[in-house]
């Protein structure tokens, strides 16, 4: 027995040992988005190269104690010429331009082994099981950037290998190929061009930053993210401001409902009214993440004048204005149903309602006053940008305040505000008077979000900013993707998210023909920015529809007469095959077009979401003016004629023709009474189509939005954790309202 009991013991002590044991993974940024690990990298502008580093079993908190070294080999063409080292959120970074180096061979080929610092704590982990399909993995505060540039031609079967050696061994490779922008100067947009940059926070040299503005004004994009005003790169705005970019920002502001644990300021401190009351009756004084308590203050005191929460709110929106940022675009996500239910919350809704006071439990109220209950948070929020509008815009006057936010359920009819319902407490159609823009904060990509983009616009009068490409698919750069890639090796199935140039390159021209009077996205790869440029010389010549003229849907019927399934039927990858696909088949359909009128001339865009295969399209132009017409598409700058001839009659364009769309692409025809420069002619047979015209909208369902059941399934999550956690964990922390 004894023995047994000894064997035991020993079996547990193995087991807990093996769970226990520590080794690393590195992922590198942008090749791990690719099935295939690739990366393409400039022919003539500096690259940057991430490197994320995550722990499996426990907590590194010393990597380089174990003699863990970190090696890079490049090929010899590809020069490394500074290098930045993350290790940890709030740490200075290190920055490096010098590392010992030594000659490689690889394949018969020329390259340098570089030593790379490493971090010391690697705090993130790997995944330990599969993440269900819209998470996004952790992000990771321990990473190496490297910037590199070519100095003369390389092959485009090359690769970047790279080690760990010592107590921690691990190593991988990625494929890089060069990429060539066009030459000369773009040309200028009137929709406006933003872009995400994170070299000033990661401690580069001005030297690197001056080449990323370069680049940037080169691809005529107009404004970056704002720099943290404090730490080692204090001042560094002042080399963009100097080339001419402004600055958007607000990232602090996410956090207004949050405590910092200090909860006072040199005007005073926060009093126990200034805590919200939560669904289970007890002020949240304190963030319980486990639990329910997932912020901190009260709606009502962040709006009113001389209450901390206020005097935190206008701090924040000072510290992001004071570094620079003129588009102040907050995501603070406020939760429709956790807060607040204190005394000063419970009046004020009723107020605006008009509702009688009643005493109703929270989930009482909720549930039996859904609909006022969504309004009346939405106008807290409101008020919440009324107010920073209202300290700011004196010293800040030409600084626009604008919600991140975006509708969901948008295929549903919610009365009088359209199609769609906020996940949020931040509908941006009862907050337009105090906003001055809509951050549009899709997630999904794809076509997917070209059509939410189109719902958001059409139900709202401000300007939307929209993003091309996806953070579902690049995951905010690199601080999420490492997760889906993890997810897709441990499940087995691809990525699939392989034509980012393409899909970046639609995404622009869609989006923009969607209503979108600014684009903002991460240029972090050398595609992107290809795909920029040539989204630009074509946006240039057509924008005007966009901005000037008038949506004429109505005018055209598109009717699909692709032959044969597309091989998307059968791809099961993660992205483009699961969330992708389910949006392009179930929801949004296959077939999207775009009509604007302007000064008598008609522009029709077709966008083909599809991946694999070439579409081909009727198209039937109706309610025409009378005479000839020149039908060209602007993105080929192809003529196209009817019968040998270059003009169009009204008739001909009524009854139709059917033209080719290739996949992941998308064709801008325009017709106008005049002849435009092209470069080729292709004809085209003037017939009527034999199948009924497809229902673009088709995602409008007709179908009344329950807000009573949105409102219960909002309900579910925090009365589950209450139901599992007791409520607020601390009672110290804690406490009862008073009524």
């Amino acid at each position: 027995m004894k023995m047994k009991t000894f064997l035991l013991v020993c079996g547990i002590f193995v087991l807990l040992s093996c769970q226990a044991k520590e080794s690393i993974r590195i992922y590198a940024y942008p090749a791990s988005i690719y099935d295939d690990a690739r990366c393409s990298v400039y022919q003539d502008f500096q690259t940057d190269l991430t490197f994320t580093f995550h722990y499996v079993g426990g907590k590194i908190t010393d990597l380089r104690s174990g003699g863990t070294k970190f090696f890079v080999e490049l090929p010899e063409e590809l020069k490394l010429l500074e290098a930045s080292l993350m290790d940890g959120w709030k740490k200075p970074n290190e920055h490096y331009t010098s590392f010992p180096v030594s000659p490689a061979e690889r394949d018969g080929r020329k390259y340098l082994r570089y030593e790379l610092p490493v971090p010391k704590s690697v705090l993130q982990p790997a995944l330990t099981k599969p993440l269900p399909g819209g998470m996004f993995g952790g992000t990771t505060n321990n990473l190496v950037v490297l910037m590199v540039k070519l100095d003369k031609p390389m092959p485009e079967n090359s690769k970047v290998y790279w080690e760990t050696v010592g107590q921690y061994p691990y190593q991988g490779e990625f494929r890089i190929y060069p990429v060539k922008l066009p030459e000369g100067k773009l040309p200028k947009t009137r929709i406006a061009l933003q872009s995400q940059t994170h070299l000033p926070n990661l401690g580069y040299s001005d030297s690197a930053i001056k080449e990323q503005i370069r680049l940037f004004r080169k691809l005529n994009i107009s404004a970056v993210n704002a720099q943290m005003p404090s730490g080692p790169n204090q001042g560094r705005k002042e080399l963009w401001k100097s080339a001419g970019f402004s600055f958007y920002g607000g990232g602090s502001l996410m956090h207004v409902f949050w405590s910092d644990g200090k909860d006072e300021d040199s005007t005073g401190k926060a009093e126990e009214r200034d805590y919200l009351a939560g669904l289970d009756g007890l002020r949240s004084k304190g963030v319980d993440r486990r639990a329910y308590h997932m912020r901190t203050f009260c709606p009502q005191a962040m709006i009113t004048p001389g209450r901390y929460p206020y005097r935190k709110l206008i701090r924040l929106g000072r510290e992001a204005a004071e570094a620079g940022s003129m588009f102040l675009d907050i995501d603070i996500e406020a939760d429709l149903c956790i807060m607040c239910y204190c005394p000063e919350c419970l009046n004020a809704f009723f107020r605006f309602s008009k509702l009688p006071p009643e005493k109703l439990e929270p989930e009482q109220l909720v549930r039996k006053y859904p609909e006022q209950w969504y309004r009346f948070r939405s106008e807290q929020t409101r008020l919440l940008y009324q107010a920073l509008r209202n300290e700011l815009k004196g010293d800040y006057p030409g600084i626009q305040i604008g919600a991140n936010t975006v509708l969901h359920r948008f295929g549903e009819d919610f009365g009088n505000l359209k199609y769609g319902i906020c996940e949020f407490a931040e509908d941006p159609r009862l907050m337009k008077e105090s906003l001055d823009f809509i951050m549009a904060d899709t997630l999904v990509g794809g076509l997917y979000d070209a059509v939410s983009v189109d719902a958001l616009a059409l139900s709202s009068s401000l300007p939307v900013i929209a993003i091309p490409g996806s953070s579902y698919c690049v995951g905010y750069s690199h601080a999420n993707f490492a997760g889906r890639r993890q997810t897709a090796e441990m499940t087995g199935d691809t990525y699939g998210y392989g034509q980012r140039y393409e899909y970046h390159k639609l995404g622009m021209l869609h989006l923009a023909a969607n209503g979108a009077s600014a684009l903002r996205y991460n240029i972090d790869e050398a595609c992107v920015a290809k795909a920029t440029a040539e989204a630009l010389l074509i946006l240039s010549n057509v924008e005007d529809f966009y901005l000037d003229g008038k949506r004429a849907d109505d005018q055209i019927g598109v009717t699909d007469l692709t032959r044969g399934a597309s091989r998307w039927q059968l791809d099961s990858s993660r992205v483009r095959g699961g969330i992708w696909k389910h949006y392009y088949d179930s929801y949004c359909g296959k077939v999207q077009s775009r009509t604007h009128q302007l000064n008598g001339e008609y522009l029709t865009g077709l966008y083909n979401w599809d991946p694999f295969q070439t579409k081909k399209w009727h198209l039937s132009m109706k309610k025409l003016p009378q005479g000839k017409w020149y039908l060209t598409d602007t993105v080929s700058n192809t003529r196209f004629t009817v019968g040998g001839r270059e003009q169009w009659s009204s008739e001909e364009l009524e009854k139709g023709f059917a033209v080719s769309i290739p996949k992941a692409s998308c064709r801008l025809l325009r017709l106008s009474r005049k002849p435009l420069p092209c470069h080729g002619t292709e004809d085209l047979k003037c017939e009527a189509a034999d199948k009924p015209v497809y229902n673009q909208y088709a995602w409008r369902q007709n179908k009344q939005l329950d807000i009573g059941k949105f409102m219960a399934e909002k309900l579910k999550r925090p009365l589950d954790l209450i139901r599992r956690y007791g409520g607020g964990k601390n009672k110290d922390q804690n406490r009862k309202v008073e009524k």
